[in-house]
C-alpha cells in the first residue's frame, strides 16, 4: 500500500510540470506562427526550425511531420542546406520514433541521397544509424550486420571518422541488445568514443554511445572506470549544449536527462543513496522538458533504482509498466528480458510462484534457436570485421599503384561495355514493346467477342457458374472501369455481380491462371496504364499511376516491371520513339 500511495504522489508531483511543459511549447508555437508571414530568407527557416523543435517536444506525430516537410522544401527553395538536411534526418528520426517502419524504409534512401548532394556525412552517417537501429527493433539482425559493415566500409572510403565511429557504436550495440555480451561491447564502444573525441563537434551519437558505455560499465560493477567515463560525458555534454545554446538558445535537455539517470547508478554501488536521489530529481527536471518518447528512460532508471535499494515492490511497478511499453512499441526482445527481471524481483521477494509463473513466459517468449544463429552472425561478422581492418592499410597502398595503369583500360572496357549493352537492351526493349502491344490488342478482341457473347442470353445461361462470373467481371471491368478506384476489391465486385467472394475468386483463379482478385484487378490496372503510356498524349507517369487505380507509386513500378519486363519509363520511352518513327514515314 505504501508504494502505490508513493506512485500516487509522484503522478502528482509531475503530471503538472509535464502539463506545464506541453503549454509552454504550444505558446512557443502560436507565438512564431504569428510572426512567421512577416519573415523571409533565412530568418523564415530559422523560425520553422524552433516550430519544428516545439512540435517534437509535444509529442504530436503527424503535427511534427507537417512541420519538417514544410521546412524541408522551404530551405531547399532558398539554398539553407543546413536546415534542409537537419529536416530531412528529422523526419526520418519521427517516423522511427513512432514506429512508422514502412515509411522510413520507403523514404530513407531518398533522404542519404539528399544529405550525400548537400555534403553533409554527419546527417548522412545518422540517417544510416537510424536505418540500423530500426533493424535490431525488428529483430532482422543479419540486415542490421550487413547495413553495419557497408556503413564502416563506406566511411573508411569517404575517409568520415564521424561514419566509423557511428559504425563501431552500433556494433558495441549489437553485441549488447542482442546477446548480452559486455566484454566485445565494451571494446567497440571504448574505440568508437576514441574516434567521436576526434572530431569537433559533439554529436548525438556521441552522448548516445556514453550512455549505453557507461550502462555496460554499470552492469559489469566497474565503479571507477564508470566514473571516469560519466566526467567525460559531462564534459562532452556541457560542450554540445554550449554550442547548442549560443545557435539557438536551446538547452539539451534529454541528454541530460540520460546522463543523470546514468549518474544515479555509481552512487548506488558506493553506498552513496543521498547522492543518487539528488541524480534522480535532476533527471526528473530535465524529463518535464523532454517530449513523450523520454518515458522509457524514466521507467527502466526507476525500476533499477529501486531494485538497487532492495525495494522490489517498487521495482515491480516501473518493470511492469516497461513491459507495457515495449509490448505497446513493438519491442519484443526487451519486453522479453524484461519478463526474466521481473521473475528475478519476485524471487527476490520470495514469492516464489509468481517467480516460476514469470520464468516459464520468458522461457516461452525466448526463442533460443534464433539467438544462438544471430550469435554465430555476429561472431563471423566480428571476424571479417577485425580482418579487413588489418588488410585495409595494405590493400590502400597496392590500389594506389594500380590505380594509374588500370584506369585507361577500365574507362575503354567501360564505353564499350556500355555501349554493347545499351544497343542490345534498347533492342531488347523494343521487342518487349512489340509483344506488349501485341497482347494488349488481343485482350481487347477478347473483351469485344465476351460483348457479343453476353448478348446471347440464352446462350450465356447455359454456361457454367464459373464461367458465367468470370465473363460477367470482364464486362463489368470493361464498361465500368472498376479497377481505376483504388479501393476496387473482392467485396466491392461481389457485390456488383451480385455473387459471394468465395465463388468471385473460384472463376477468378480457373480463368486467370491461379491468379488472386487482386493480382486481376492490378493486371487489369496494368494493361490501362500500359494503354495510357503508349498513346499519343504525353501523360506524367504519375498521373498514370494515379489514373490505373494505384496509391503506391513503388507498388506501380515494381508491378509493371514484373509484368512487362521493362520500366514504366523505359516502355513510355520507347513509345515515344515508335511515333516519332511512324509520323515521320507517314510524312
Amino acid at each position: 500500500m505504501r508504494f502505490v500511495t508513493t506512485l500516487f504522489a509522484l503522478w502528482l508531483l509531475f503530471a503538472p510540470v509535464l502539463l506545464v511543459a506541453q503549454n509552454i511549447s504550444q505558446q512557443k508555437i502560436d507565438s512564431i506562427k504569428a510572426i512567421l508571414p512577416c519573415l523571409k530568407g533565412k530568418q523564415r527557416t530559422e523560425a520553422l526550425a524552433n516550430l519544428c523543435d516545439c512540435a517534437y517536444n509535444l509529442g504530436d506525430s503527424l503535427h511534427e511531420q507537417k512541420c519538417w516537410k514544410q521546412l524541408l522544401e522551404e530551405a531547399d527553395q532558398i539554398g539553407d542546406t543546413e536546415n534542409a538536411g537537419r529536416a530531412y534526418l528529422s523526419l526520418m528520426v519521427c517516423y522511427f520514433n513512432f514506429n512508422n517502419f514502412d515509411r522510413l524504409e520507403a523514404e530513407l534512401p531518398d533522404a542519404l541521397a539528399y544529405e550525400l548532394k548537400i555534403g553533409n556525412l554527419e546527417y548522412y552517417y545518422a540517417g544510416r544509424n537510424l536505418l540500423v537501429d530500426m533493424y535490431l527493433l525488428q529483430d532482422r539482425n543479419y540486415s542490421a550486420l550487413q547495413e553495419m559493415q557497408a556503413m564502416y566500409q563506406d566511411a573508411q572510403e569517404r575517409g568520415s571518422i564521424f561514419g566509423q565511429a557511428v559504425s563501431l557504436y552500433k556494433i558495441g550495440l549489437s553485441y549488447i541488445q542482442i546477446y548480452l555480451e559486455a566484454e566485445p561491447a565494451l571494446d567497440a564502444l571504448k574505440r568508437c568514443l576514441e574516434l567521436f573525441a576526434l572530431t569537433d563537434n559533439v554529436s548525438t551519437q556521441e552522448l548516445d554511445a556514453y550512455y549505453d558505455y557507461c550502462n555496460v560499465l554499470y552492469q559489469i560493477e566497474q565503479t571507477a572506470e564508470l566514473q571516469q567515463a560519466l566526467t567525460r560525458w559531462k564534459q562532452r555534454l556541457d560542450k554540445a549544449n554550449a554550442r547548442s545554446e549560443k545557435e539557438d538558445g536551446g538547452t539539451l535537455f534529454m541528454k541530460y536527462a540520460y546522463y543523470y539517470s546514468e549518474a544515479i547508478y555509481p552512487e548506488l554501488l558506493l553506498g552513496n543513496k543521498t547522492r543518487a536521489a539528488q541524480y534522480l530529481d535532476s533527471m526528473d527536471r530535465m524529463v518535464a522538458h523532454c517530449p513523450p518518447t523520454v518515458q522509457s528512460l524514466v521507467l527502466d532508471t526507476r525500476e533499477n533504482y529501486f531494485r538497487s535499494l532492495g525495494e522490489y515492490d517498487s521495482a515491480l511497478v516501473y518493470n511492469w509498466k516497461r513491459i507495457q511499453w515495449d509490448d505497446a512499441s513493438g519491442l519484443t526482445l526487451l519486453s522479453t528480458n524484461e519478463m526474466r527481471m521481473r521473475g528475478n524481483f519476485f524471487y527476490l521477494s520470495q514469492r516464489y510462484d509468481s517467480a516460476a509463473h514469470c520464468y516459464y513466459k520468458y522461457i516461452l517468449l525466448h526463442d533460443s534457436v534464433e539467438t544462438g544463429l544471430n550469435a554465430n552472425l555476429l561472431n563471423e561478422f566480428n571476424t571479417l570485421f577485425k580482418v579487413n581492418e588489418l588488410k585495409a592499410e595494405q590493400r590502400l597502398l597496392y590500389n594506389r599503384l594500380f590505380l594509374v595503369s588500370l584506369a585507361t583500360a577500365l574507362l575503354t572496357t567501360s564505353v564499350l561495355l556500355l555501349v554493347v549493352y545499351t544497343r542490345r537492351l534498347r533492342k531488347k526493349n523494343r521487342s518487349l514493346y512489340d509483344v506488349i502491344q501485341n497482347d494488349l490488342r488481343l485482350n481487347n478482341a477478347r473483351k469485344r467477342h465476351l460483348a457479343i457473347l453476353k448478348q446471347e442470353e440464352q446462350l450465356y445461361e447455359e454456361l457454367p457458374r464459373d464461367v458465367q462470373i468470370y465473363n460477367r467481371l470482364c464486362l463489368l471491368m470493361q464498361e465500368k472501369q472498376l479497377f481505376r478506384d483504388p479501393n476496387c476489391s473482392n467485396v466491392m465486385l461481389a457485390n456488383e455481380l451480385g455473387t459471394n467472394r468465395t465463388y468471385l475468386a473460384e472463376a477468378v483463379k480457373i480463368h486467370e491462371n491461379g491468379a488472386t482478385v487482386l493480382e486481376y484487378i492490378n493486371g487489369l490496372r496494368l494493361e490501362y496504364a500500359a494503354q495510357l503510356l503508349s498513346s499519343p498524349t504525353s501523360w506524367r507517369i504519375a498521373d498514370v499511376e494515379i489514373m490505373a487505380g494505384f496509391n503506391s507509386r513503388t507498388t506501380f513500378y515494381r508491378l509493371f516491371k514484373e509484368k512487362y519486363g521493362l520500366s514504366a519509363t523505359e516502355y513510355q520511352s520507347i513509345a515515344v520513339e515508335k511515333q516519332k518513327e511512324t509520323h515521320a514515314a507517314v510524312q
